[in-house]
């Protein structure tokens, strides 16, 4: 067993080693021969876009090696545990859609924002700034969740199969990535994308090969005895809704994903790019979703006693009468490295969107440093939570569930920018749909989850009834859900957001209220638009809170703005709207919102208003449309023409 654990770790630090290594040389030199990408390693903005330096195949390499991490291995067949086939299916399936979507409207908001370095930056620019950290934060929890899994999952496949710890792997990976995410930031992931996406391909198929020649199990009729669990059933058919959906979510608020898209060089790139990523990825997802029912099939699984992480390790064991597989032969050791290279992959783009959406909002028109120490902080603050060992479909169910939320309203916004457009789909009905959604998630957890999870514990169709998350919490949690009569809305609210099976009701109740809230909302503030009747909007009550200028990324120069007050003769009011500021003058209307770096002193015209002097700028100021019909006043940093991309 000592060898078997000493080959594993072996392999697998010399190929994480080597993929690092070649990254870091090959971005050097590629840097140093292309006299116009040199600036990606010597600004911030080049650091988290490497704008327009990449082809098709990179593109496609890099969304496919930053769509499937770890995770796939051990996920996808636990999924399927129960699932079923139809889970198989439509989990591969709406693992590869969502990127071609990406590529799609992604394309679309590089168009009308082709300077835009964040996801953050287009909503700023389509919303408001009380939207873009809304944004911000959904955006943050969510690849933060995904990159907790990533660390949990090759963590435990070290320490339950190879029948190691699981830091020293978590560590290694997160040492090795920092270090060439921090050279170089976007650019060396996509390299390295690259050849780890070619690797994961490969020993893919070296694998679905070796099982087909070497499976040799009975598999009965119909699925047999695991019929239940692997044919048609509830979370099977659930999955034809809750996969497309979460997982469409999860990639538009997922950094990293919007990254390849300014990364494009071209309209042709990004596309064909995703659709090629599309297919790799509903490839290798298929595969191993396959391999768990595979296993379950033949009666290699043992629901009470197999760690459900490794149900795809089942197939390759000596002894089928084990509960558990643990490495012991050269095979296994392979699915070993492919899990740590898929892992790295993952990681670094889930470090370089972290990076980007913090650098994008909170350190614009910082020095490069700025960025460079973000990534290590990351790392810093995810791996100690990485070390607990939490259950990983259950923090993707969270992330999930959160960006389903939200997902409605950013797409509106981007595709309907008409000006009725603007109007409905504003800043204010974006945050109110996206509340709303969450707490109608949370509520039917609480009125209906008891007694669905009562009634499926019954049936058989849930094992274990819910994963222990948080001790305490969790443990009350459970009790309260597998106790008839009892409906406590901690366990409500737990079952919602950390243990329900991806349910298709929670699903279409995050999208359904959150499309018809932002719709109400906004037909209203469009109702009172056409009566001119005005309200205050959501960022002009939050700009009364002390501090909430610099969070939300608005400097206010006070002493400016109360000398200019004194000073104008005639002063504008505030119309009370989403559009922020109305100058009034003679019969003709003009509306403008700010939004700027926190790096600029500017004059804001929400506390107190005066007419906007572009003057008082740091740095030169261009309109362009806003949200709602205004204009936003940009800093030099997103002024760069409007054109699309080249």
């Amino acid at each position: 067993m000592t060898d078997w654990i000493a080959l594993s770790y072996s392999l697998t630090i010399i190929c994480l080693v080597a993929i690092a290594i070649y990254a870091i040389i090959y971005t050097k030199f590629f840097t140093q021969k292309n006299e116009n990408v040199k600036h990606v390693l010597e600004t911030s903005e080049g650091f988290i876009t490497a704008r327009k330096t990449q082809g098709m195949w990179r593109i496609a390499w890099s969304f496919y090696a930053g769509s499937v991490g770890s995770w796939v291995i051990t996920s996808t067949a636990s999924y399927a545990s129960y699932a079923g086939y139809l889970g198989v299916i439509f989990y591969a399936v709406a693992t590869g859609i969502p990127i071609i979507m990406q590529a799609y409207f992604g394309d679309i908001v590089q168009t009308k924002f082709p300077n835009a370095n964040s996801l953050g930056d287009f909503i700023l620019l389509r919303f408001g700034p009380t939207a873009k950290l809304a944004t911000i934060i959904v955006t943050l929890i969510n690849m933060s969740i995904f990159m907790l899994a990533e660390f949990t999952t090759v963590g435990g496949l070290f320490s339950d199969f190879v029948g190691s710890v699981s830091y020293p792997i978590i560590i290694i990976v997160a040492v090795l990535t920092t270090i060439y995410t921090v050279y170089g930031g976007l650019l060396v992931s996509i390299v390295t994308d690259q050849v780890q996406g070619i690797i994961s391909v490969l020993l893919t198929i070296i694998l679905t090969i070796y099982v087909a020649a070497t499976f040799r199990r009975d598999l009965p009729a119909n699925f047999g005895p695991y019929e239940p669990m692997l044919g048609p059933n509830l979370s099977g058919y659930s999955s034809i809704f809750t996969m497309p959906i979460s997982l469409a979510a999860a990639t538009v608020f997922n950094e990293g994903m919007w990254q390849r898209v300014w990364a494009a060089e071209d309209h042709t790139a990004l596309k064909r790019g995703g659709i090629i990523a599309c297919f790799a990825i509903v490839f290798v997802v298929f595969i191993f979703g396959f391999g768990g029912l595979l296993a379950v099939w033949g009666g290699l699984v043992d629901y009470e006693n197999t760690n459900p992480n490794l149900y795809i390790f089942q197939l390759f064991k000596s002894d089928p009468s084990a509960p558990n597989a643990h490495v012991e032969n050269f095979i296994e050791v392979l699915v070993l490295v492919l899990a740590a290279v898929m892992n790295e992959s993952a990681i670094d783009s889930l470090q370089n969107g972290l990076a980007a959406t913090i650098s994008s909002h909170f350190l614009r028109g910082k020095p490069l440093l700025w960025a460079r120490i973000c990534v290590l902080l990351i790392n810093i603050i995810i791996v100690p939570f990485a070390l607990a060992n939490y259950s990983v479909l259950s923090i993707f169910l969270l992330g999930n569930m959160l960006g389903v939320c939200w997902f409605p309203p950013v797409i509106m916004g981007g595709i309907w920018d008409s000006e009725l457009g603007k109007r409905v789909v504003c800043e204010s009905s974006m945050l109110f749909g996206g509340v709303i959604a969450v707490i109608a998630s949370t509520v039917y957890g609480i009125a209906a989850g008891p007694s669905q999870c009562i009634q499926m514990w019954n049936d058989g169709a849930l094992y274990p009834p819910a994963p222990d998350i948080c001790s305490c919490a969790s443990d009350a949690a459970l009790y309260n859900l597998t106790n008839p009569g009892v409906n406590c809305a901690t366990a409500g609210a737990y079952w919602t957001w950390l243990g329900q099976p991806y349910m298709w009701q929670y699903f279409l109740i995050a999208l359904g209220v959150s499309t018809a809230g932002t719709l109400a909302f906004g037909l209203l503030h469009e109702l009172f638009y056409r009566l001119n009747i005005h309200f205050m909007g959501v960022t002009e009550l939050l700009l009364k809170v002390p501090g909430y200028a610099e969070l939300a990324g608005l400097t206010v120069d006070h002493a400016e703005l109360q000398r200019k007050q004194d000073d104008d003769a005639a002063k504008p009011q505030f119309n009370g709207d989403d559009q922020g500021m109305q100058q009034v003058n003679g019969s003709q209307d003009s509306q403008m919102f700010m939004a700027v770096s926190p790096s600029i002193p500017v004059v804001h015209p929400y506390p107190a208003v005066v007419p906007m002097q572009p003057q008082l700028f740091a740095q030169p100021v261009v309109m362009v449309p806003a949200a709602e019909g205004g204009n936003v006043a940009l800093p030099g940093s997103l002024q760069q023409g409007q054109q699309g991309l080249a």
